[in-house]
């Protein structure tokens, strides 16, 4: 009988996975309702956007900007939502007094930075955003329905 030595090395791989950073947006909804053309006041609205960020291994706060694209350009003095062949105007703003534009490029968004607690818990950092739509613009009765885009840059 013969007998041999088997000798097996057992290669171990050790994968541990990347720590990058991973942020999440939640919209609501933008309606301006119904607009009336010969009211003389501004039709204005608000929205959220809620930012979720699970940290990376260096740090627990990710800074970030939040930029806005869509009908219209963001750094023209006015956006449009277009029915038909009218088109209501409006703008969007980073702030309740609607003085300062929220635009789609890094200088005209808004930068902020969320912390997390831990690097599984997401941090979570909530912005308003506020829109008008300018009073006594004549426009064709229907259903106006425009997009935005909303980028995050972290």
């Amino acid at each position: 009988m013969r007998f041999a030595a088997i000798t097996a090395t057992l290669a171990l791989a050790v994968s541990l996975p990347c720590h990058a950073v991973l942020c999440t947006l939640l919209v609501t909804p933008m309606a301006f309702g119904i607009y009336s053309s010969i009211l003389p006041s501004n039709t204005d609205t608000t929205s959220t956007v809620t930012v979720s960020c699970i940290p990376g291994a260096s740090s627990l706060t990710t800074s970030y900007t939040l930029t806005i694209a869509g009908t219209g350009t963001g750094n023209d003095p006015v956006r449009s939502i277009p029915f038909s062949t009218s088109k209501l105007y409006y703008q969007i703003y980073k702030d309740a007094a609607y003085s300062t534009v929220w635009g789609n490029t890094a200088g005209t968004g808004v930068s902020s930075s969320v912390t997390s607690i831990s690097s599984i818990t997401p941090g979570i950092q909530i912005h308003t955003v506020y829109a008008r739509m300018q009073p006594l613009q004549a426009a064709a009765a229907g259903i106006y329905i425009g997009n935005l885009t909303i980028t995050i840059t972290y």
